[in-house]
């Protein structure tokens, strides 16, 4: 069992956040198709060739000692790296790890704002024994191979990715994954890890036709009990502005904020490595 995570500080949970977070990605999109993580200097990002949000890109880019030309051209070499992949990429941009240094960096090279989130923190010992509401279905954890075709049809379906991509990978280690089923028929999904004794909960999504009928709470709860009954204190997650209200309702504190940034046309295919 690994170490329990005990209750800490706003500055803590910050630096333990992303770091459960990359550790999770690392493990897991090695095993979609030539999925690959790579860490150079300030970066970890990775590379499929799988069209997955999330997939590809930079994963973790520390600009907290950003500075001088050293800095400028290590940035240009990640650039130009990820410049190589035919899947739509991102960079992930965390304010505690420089954001307000590499923000304007990436600017200036041609990139984006795609979005922005605040990751959260749940403290399960904080929180009473889960109560879950069931709105007529029920949760069921992905064993056998036809709740894997299940639940990557679903996951496709809310995230527009390729199924097939994630229907044998979805029942592997380090994750386990759920299926939420409604009057009989498939209507959410839900993954979950474990890094240093945080569980990280991701890849989770309900059909359209069955939003606001508490399907995702019933996932999330699910989730957070399992956690808590093998000796987890803590669930962590970067929910989307939807699922964020549903976050906050269950106890989870804002704790980092990330913007994901992509390239604009002509970047960052321009960038020229040093030699």
């Amino acid at each position: 069992m690994p170490a329990l995570a005990d209750p800490c500080d706003a500055m803590e949970r910050e630096s333990r956040l992303d770091a459960v977070l990359t550790m999770v990605q690392s493990r897991l999109l090695p095993l979609l198709p030539d999925g690959v993580i790579h860490r150079t200097g300030r970066a970890i990002w990775s590379m499929t060739s799988t069209p997955l949000p999330g997939a590809n890109g930079v994963l973790r880019y520390d600009a907290r000692d950003f500075r001088g030309p050293d800095s400028e051209r290590e940035l240009d070499t990640c650039l130009a790296v990820m410049s190589t992949s035919d899947m739509p990429w991102t960079f992930s941009v965390w304010d505690h790890l420089g954001g307000e240094t590499l923000r304007p960096q990436l600017e200036r090279r041609g990139f984006a704002v795609l979005s922005r989130r605040t990751a959260v923190w749940l403290d399960l010992s904080a929180t009473g024994p889960s109560r879950l509401r069931r709105p007529g279905g029920q949760v069921r954890q992905v064993v056998s191979a036809q709740d894997a075709r299940d639940w990557a049809a679903v996951h496709g379906r809310v995230f527009d990715a390729p199924s097939a991509a994630v229907a044998d990978a979805v029942r592997l280690p380090p994750s386990v994954s759920f299926l939420a089923v409604v009057d009989g028929l498939p209507a959410g999904v839900l993954s979950m890890a474990r890094a240093d004794g945080v569980a990280v909960l991701y890849h989770c999504g309900v059909l359209p036709g069955r939003r606001r009928q508490g399907v995702g709470r019933l996932l999330v709860e699910t989730a957070v009990a399992q956690a808590r009954d093998s000796g987890i204190r803590a669930c962590v997650a970067v929910p989307s502005a939807a699922a964020a209200p549903l976050a906050r309702s269950l106890g989870a504190v804002a704790t980092a904020g990330v913007t994901l940034m992509g390239p604009g046309p002509g970047s960052p295919s321009e960038v020229i490595p040093p030699v």
